[in-house]
């Protein structure tokens, strides 16, 4: 029985220590060639020294934050492999970090070449060779920074939060053939109706996450547009119902289902100014109480979350 990754190559950039490293070796030992990178030649032999795979590994040197060397392994890659099928852009980090009233340009550069303009040159350059393939994979380390902010590192918390962004945006550029993309109205059902058919008539919907919505112009209540009003609730919690509406007769049907509606602690608290929004989220949070109660019996779960 052959290995997962039987004929496949791999660059890894920072790939000779850490998670790199583990990468590098779970790759070959699935049996794919690995071309792995880092700035120290001397810590890149000893690597390929431990790793003990002979011609399925090789070292390419030099710093990412240099265009020519991110793009340069792509090259060499795929000149002593042939082909290029995944790229994982693992190096970053910082180098003289400090508070933001502290932090130098130098240093602000740095990170951005080291994380952000890495990752976008390799995924541009490993792009080149996949599309016209149409086949690749290409995995960008991020961090828990990503997501949040820590104190003493805003440059590489930006980063990681730009990367994030940046990997949403490209996935969508190759337009992968296993993804599809559909624009609707979620205050209108009708519309939903036709979209949630169209899907189904191909494939299953298993889950369902309720996100749209908005949340003003705001006003004070006596002061709200009568129109402006109703808009909101009918995107909030309308929008809410008519999509859960469509798409649970098709995880009935399935015995399966999940099913998140995205509320607010603005309907569990009120906010002043915004009783349109709050008034729809409340009625969410009541829906998804309501909805959950219904389809308990039918392997179907629905929550709410109230950022």
């Amino acid at each position: 029985m052959g290995k997962k990754l039987d004929g496949k190559v791999a660059a890894i950039t920072g790939g000779t220590r850490g998670i790199g490293r583990a990468i590098a070796e779970r790759f070959v030992a699935e049996g794919a060639k690995v071309v792995v990178n880092s700035r120290n030649a001397e810590k890149g032999q000893r690597a390929l020294d431990e790793m003990n795979a002979g011609d399925n590994v090789l070292f390419y040197p030099g710093s990412v934050t240099e265009k020519e060397v991110i793009e340069g392994l792509v090259d060499f890659t795929v000149e002593n492999f042939g082909q290029l099928d995944i790229m994982v852009l693992n190096a970053g980090g910082v180098g003289d970090t400090a508070p933001v009233i502290e932090l130098s340009d130098e240093e602000w550069q740095f990170e951005l070449d080291f994380n952000l303009n890495h990752v976008f040159r390799g995924t541009r350059k490993a792009l080149w060779h996949m599309v016209p393939r149409k086949t690749g994979r290409i995995i960008a380390i991020s961090s828990i920074e990503g997501k949040r902010g820590k104190a003493n590192i805003a440059g590489y918390t930006a980063n990681k939060h730009a990367i994030n962004g940046f990997v949403k945006s490209a996935a969508k550029e190759v337009n992968n053939p296993n993804l599809s993309y559909n624009v609707v109205d979620v205050s209108n059902y009708k519309q939903i109706e036709k979209t949630v058919s169209d899907i189904v008539s191909k494939s299953n919907i298993d889950i369902l996450i309720n996100n749209a919505g908005i949340t003003g112009p705001t006003a004070p209540l006596w002061e709200y547009d009568v129109d402006m009003w109703s808009k909101i609730v009918q995107i909030n919690l309308i929008g809410t119902f008519n999509c859960c509406r469509a798409i649970v007769p098709n995880m009935i049907k399935n015995n399966y289902g999940r099913i998140v509606n995205v509320a607010s602690v603005a309907g569990k608290d009120g906010n002043a100014n915004a009783s349109a929004y709050s008034s729809g989220k409340a009625g969410a949070i009541g829906l998804t109480k309501s909805l959950g109660k219904e389809l308990a019996d039918k392997n179907i779960a629905v929550n709410a979350v109230t950022p």
